[in-house]
């Protein structure tokens, strides 16, 4: 008689609350008006690209700090994710060109600085689970969530999709997974995890703050 084997079940990932709960945080970002108006097309003037370029040349000088001072067996997770973004804030530049968006040099509104300065500050905390959780776990999921919408809009408009847009959309939910195996399980209602909670949810408020400032450009 022969067996029939059962498909192997995937195990949820041990920190699958923490997870969870970086998606109910970007669920309430993507619900603000930011995403509402980019939606309906209110920003098409595209101002707000000037701020996506600050903040992605912000966030890649975090993440070769963080590399930087890295110890292993993270050194390695650190390198590959500043190298995979490294060329993205000079591709952002070229297709804002390309596409005839620059007239103007528009600085970096409080809330862009202060999200920028934020990663910085954790990139140099030295402290690697606090560095996975925000600049990966919470970081890239907003980013992933911020790439899918603008994507729609750049598309709507008609301008070329740059391998820039492209790869932010392939890239970025691998990015907020990255190093998340090398965090030593804990629960939520424990010390370590109500640490990790307060992270992440600073993290949320600081990027909610920032996509908001993006509104009125």
């Amino acid at each position: 008689m022969t067996q029939t084997r059962l498909p192997a079940l995937t195990a949820p990932h041990p920190m699958q609350w923490l997870i969870d709960e970086s998606e109910y945080l970007r669920a309430e970002i993507r619900a603000d008006s930011f995403y509402q108006e980019l939606a309906r097309g209110d920003l098409d003037g595209f101002h707000w690209v000037y701020q996506l370029e600050h903040q992605a040349a912000g966030f890649i000088r975090a993440l070769f700090a963080r590399a930087a001072t890295a110890a292993l067996p993270a050194f390695y997770t650190f390198v590959a994710h500043a190298v995979e973004e490294g060329r993205h804030p000079e591709q952002l530049r070229r297709w804002r060109q390309a596409v005839g968006l620059d007239l103007m040099d528009i600085p970096p509104t409080v809330s862009t600085a202060a999200c920028v300065d934020y990663c910085m500050k954790v990139a140099e905390l030295g402290l690697e689970d606090i560095q996975i959780i925000v600049l990966n776990l919470l970081s890239e999921g907003v980013s992933l969530d911020f790439f899918q919408a603008a994507i729609e809009r750049v598309t709507a408009v008609g301008y070329p999709m740059h391998s820039y847009w492209r790869t932010h959309r392939e890239v970025d939910g691998e990015h907020l997974m990255m190093g998340l195996d090398l965090l030593e399980p804990c629960t939520p209602d424990s010390p370590v995890g109500a640490v990790y909670l307060a992270y992440l949810r600073n993290a949320a408020a600081i990027y909610r703050e920032m996509l908001d400032s993006w509104r009125p450009l």
